[in-house]
């Protein structure tokens, strides 16, 4: 029968984003967030500012990180001379709009839209 800690442990542990998987980069950033977070709670109570500190701590390790969404985040806004020192590739980009491409597309367009009225 497992404990009840254990049992947490197993359902809050992301094996994807830990041990080996650990993305230093995504780590570093929400120490960096637990840090800040934990001194904005320290001007108003320092012991409870520790204690979030530690959870923060705690939480990142078990899972990664501590704010849902920073592997994806990371390694899609981190510039590239940065992922690189840590071995790691920008994500793609996600199929979306090409903004400069219909820009594009426009201008070739109303000049080819023009020539075809000029010749009839």
């Amino acid at each position: 029968m497992q404990s009840g800690l254990s049992r947490v442990y197993e359902r809050v542990h992301q094996p994807e984003y830990t041990g080996e998987n650990r993305c230093i980069p995504c780590t570093s950033v929400n120490v960096v967030i637990a840090l800040v977070v934990a001194g904005g709670i320290a001007l108003w109570n320092r012991p409870i500012a520790l204690v979030a500190f530690v959870l923060s701590l705690a939480a990142i390790y078990v899972r990664g990180y501590l704010v849902p969404g920073t592997p994806t985040l990371t390694k899609r806004y981190f510039p590239d001379w940065l992922l690189a020192k840590f071995d790691k590739e920008p994500e793609p980009v996600e199929a979306g709009i090409d903004f400069d491409a219909i820009e594009e597309l426009r201008s070739s367009g109303a000049n080819s839209d023009e020539d075809e009225t000029a010749t009839n």
